[in-house]
């Protein structure tokens, strides 16, 4: 019988921690940050999303522009409002080591793809190639 106990607690105490790895952080609520912040226009909201690497080539981008990274990220975002989808759909999400992808659809209703590394324990997005 204490066996019997001590099994199914193991199993409980697994499927607990596995949902809850699962929760904190995946390459879908990553987006969906991304595309609330976008939608909000919220430029401190969008920049949590963001890889280190993509942060440092913000940083150069507004440095050659003479401008705060803020500055150039909300010109960016001026321009997104009209061309983001009502709602976000997403599909085919795919995880390769510290890599991940997946689909969106645009406003256009194409499916286009969104990147992602994993940075510090969470999914972070990677604007490169990025095109609501």
């Amino acid at each position: 019988m204490k066996t019997k106990s001590i099994r199914v607690f193991i199993h409980i105490l697994a499927f607990t921690l596995a949902t809850a790895a699962c929760g904190r952080s995946s390459p879908v609520k990553a987006f969906e940050a991304v595309f609330d912040a976008m939608r909000k226009r919220d430029v401190a909201a969008l920049k949590k999303t963001f890889s280190k690497h993509e942060l440092e080539k913000l940083e150069k981008a507004a440095h050659n522009a003479s401008r705060s990274s803020d500055e150039v990220l909300a010109m960016v975002l001026d321009s997104y409002p009209e061309r983001l989808p009502e709602r976000l759909e997403t599909r085919n999400v795919k995880i390769e080591g510290e890599r991940a992808t997946l689909e969106f659809q645009a406003k256009t209703g194409d499916w286009k793809t969104a990147n992602f590394a994993w940075e510090d324990g969470e999914w972070k997005f990677l604007f490169e190639g990025f095109r609501p």
